[in-house]
């Protein structure tokens, strides 16, 4: 589902984001990554827009995070989130090399 690696780059594009309800979240599962290295490629590229960070890292009650409105909020960004194209298979090798001790790849 495309909000995991759209969460873990929002927090990675802006460290308040870390104090929310799904910063907290995510650093609790299986994409914590902390590594100033993954985080710099994020700023750097800035892949998800700031109105989408905005608006997906302020919901927390069970409706506003429920799978229906997630998938309506991918729908209504599919355009802009075509960047997970790229962004998300490196959230994904970046979490897994983490876990595994291994360097992380390199920034796309």
């Amino acid at each position: 589902m495309w909000v995991f690696p759209v969460i873990r780059l929002c927090v990675a594009q802006d460290a308040a984001y870390a104090d929310t309800f799904l910063g907290r979240w995510i650093a609790e599962s299986r994409l914590r990554l902390e590594s100033p290295e993954f985080d710099r490629c994020a700023r750097k590229k800035e892949w998800i827009p700031k109105h989408i960070c905005a608006d997906l890292m302020a919901r927390e009650t069970e409706d506003s995070l429920s799978r229906r409105n997630l998938e309506r909020l991918g729908a209504s960004w599919s355009e802009e989130l075509k960047v997970l194209e790229v962004a998300g298979p490196y959230v994904l090798d970046a979490s897994e090399a983490h876990l595994a001790g291994r360097l992380l790849p390199a920034c796309p």
